[in-house]
């Protein structure tokens, strides 16, 4: 067995006379910023407007919430530890070779979660007839502040339609850029072989010093517990380049396939 494990901690030390610099992304308000005091490349977007112990503001004249009036860090990119542990098993001339990759943590934005959430294409939106409530006090959208009377916050109860809850500012693309922000961790097998290696014995005879069949397979099977379950999305394929200095948003891409494979290996 051999484990290979990397850990890597950034900071941005100086970023220049505004102590920021907002590199680029797929939006005015969703972009990656390098600011001082911060990990590299962090993702830049708007938040909902929350009370000082984190519970949601809801506007009373809609029953959904509002974006706080600045931008600011919503998701760091970078993982915790990456993790590989790679494999073989030998016995008989029987070869079983697997490699286990572990991911943990890095944020990344998902288009494609954002938009099958805004057109009701997931599970989870399956009961688009019933109306919610989104749970939060009711807050104030000009002081960002809970509305409170008789000194205590006001539970909000104003009930919205599906159609509400996604095509406004609550969640789907619409929603502030937080709501479509998820955690990276993913734990893969990326590549699993199976070989045999025939006997000398029965190579004697042969002109071949060595026969070896193999199958194989890549991508066989990945779990990222911290993204939406029917959403069905490998946060390994991202697409940001890491010289664009652009990491950590998902534009729609396809899918990750599977591959197997068959090997022959003749020596001589």
């Amino acid at each position: 067995m051999n484990f290979v494990y990397t850990r890597i901690r950034s900071l941005v030390v100086d970023a220049g006379p505004t102590g920021e610099i907002i590199v680029g992304g797929p939006g005015t308000s969703l972009a990656t910023i390098h600011r001082n005091g911060q990990p590299y490349g962090q993702i830049y977007g708007t938040k909902n407007a929350t009370a000082p112990d984190g519970t949601l503001l809801i506007d009373k004249n809609t029953g959904l919430p509002f974006f706080e009036q600045e931008s600011a860090i919503v998701g760091n990119p970078n993982p915790d530890f990456t993790l590989g542990w790679n494999n073989t098993i030998s016995f008989k001339g029987i070869v079983l070779r697997f490699l286990i990759d572990w991911r943990q943590g890095g944020d990344f934005y998902s288009f494609t979660g954002a938009s099958l959430l805004l057109r009701g294409q997931l599970q989870q939106s399956a009961d688009r007839e019933a109306l919610r409530v989104v749970p939060g006090i009711l807050g104030n959208t000009q002081t960002y502040e809970p509305i409170m009377e008789g000194g205590s916050t006001v539970k909000n109860t104003i009930p919205i339609t599906a159609f509400d809850s996604h095509f406004s500012n609550g969640w789907g693309a619409y929603g502030a850029d937080e709501t479509n922000i998820y955690d990276g961790t993913v734990i893969r097998l990326r590549e699993i072989s199976l070989g045999y290696s025939l006997p000398k014995s029965l190579l004697s005879k042969t002109p071949f010093g060595n026969v070896t069949f193999s199958v194989s397979g890549r991508n066989l099977w990945w779990n990222a517990p911290n993204v939406l379950q029917d959403l069905n999305l490998d946060p390994e394929v991202l697409s940001g380049t890491a010289g664009s200095n652009v990491q950590g948003f998902e534009y729609g891409t396809t899918p990750t396939t599977r591959r197997y494979g068959f090997n022959l290996n003749l020596t001589f």
